[in-house]
């Protein structure tokens, strides 16, 4: 994931693991920008980020396993989302992310 960071610019940005969960994975604005930007070039992507309930199909090693999400989320610009999902929203925006209050 690193390398592939790396490849599309995002040199701001370090995983430690790849689901995402870590607090140890940093990003910036930009470089999720351009992490989005890229993810046009993989339909997939945006049907499965859009899709409640999915079966996803893998070819090396070949084997199926269900996708679901609690709610659909990103990459198509009419939704609206509420305000704990932590999402930076614009009309044709979606940028995922998360924000702490400074106490």
């Amino acid at each position: 994931m690193n390398a592939k960071a790396k490849a599309l610019g995002m040199t701001n940005t370090r995983y430690v693991e790849p689901t995402g969960l870590s607090i140890h994975n940093v990003s910036t604005a930009r470089d999720l920008t351009k992490l989005m930007l890229a993810t046009k070039q993989y339909p997939l992507i945006g049907q499965l980020s859009t899709t409640t309930e999915r079966m996803a199909t893998f070819k090396d090693p070949n084997y199926t396993l269900p996708f679901s999400q609690y709610q659909p989320s990103g990459l198509q610009p009419e939704m609206e989302y509420p305000a704990d999902q932590n999402r930076l929203y614009q009309p044709g925006r979606a940028l995922p992310g998360d924000a702490y209050r400074d106490r």
